[in-house]
């Protein structure tokens, strides 16, 4: 809740930022559902990440991939979540309290019928945003068979 004090110090809005943030969530969710309903069994995965490096060469990424029964099936490399063991285990736990199972080989899958993209894309947003933190979705992008496809306008990134 916003303090009646400082809503507008020195010009700044929190209440507006945190909508605009909010907004731009949502753009990439819609964005992201639709790449996500134009997957086809023959196609390629679709690979969605953190194109910022960071320091120790870690990327969050999940790949969506559509199998032939019309279930689309979403993966974390497990070996990608972070750095230490401790945060490691509390990202999984976060998944897993969000539906995603842990695979024998240190992977997470969560799996939806091919008709419920939207809710694959609030799983996708979670993952991003709680999980790893990703501030905003302008640091996110999209590989779809070697083409990159971008979640926000790019005049809106100039203004992140």
């Amino acid at each position: 809740m916003t303090d009646p004090m400082t809503a507008d110090l020195d010009g700044f809005d929190e209440a507006a930022y945190d909508a605009a943030q909010d907004g731009r969530w949502r753009e990439f969710r819609i964005r992201l559902a639709d790449y996500l309903a134009d997957l086809c069994p023959a196609d390629p995965p679709f690979l969605m990440f953190d194109f910022v490096d960071t320091e120790l060469g870690q990327s969050a990424a999940i790949t969506a991939v559509c199998d032939g029964d019309d279930r689309l099936e979403l993966a974390i490399d497990g070996r990608t979540l972070a750095a230490t063991v401790c945060d490691h285990d509390g990202r999984v736990r976060l998944l897993r309290d969000d539906g995603w199972a842990v695979h024998g080989d240190d992977s997470l899958l969560r799996d939806f019928d091919l008709r419920h993209v939207d809710a694959a894309a609030v799983a996708v947003e979670h993952a991003f945003r709680e999980v790893w933190g990703i501030p905003d979705p302008s640091y996110l992008l999209g590989d779809e068979n070697d083409i990159l496809r971008q979640f926000t306008d790019p005049q809106e990134r100039r203004n992140v």
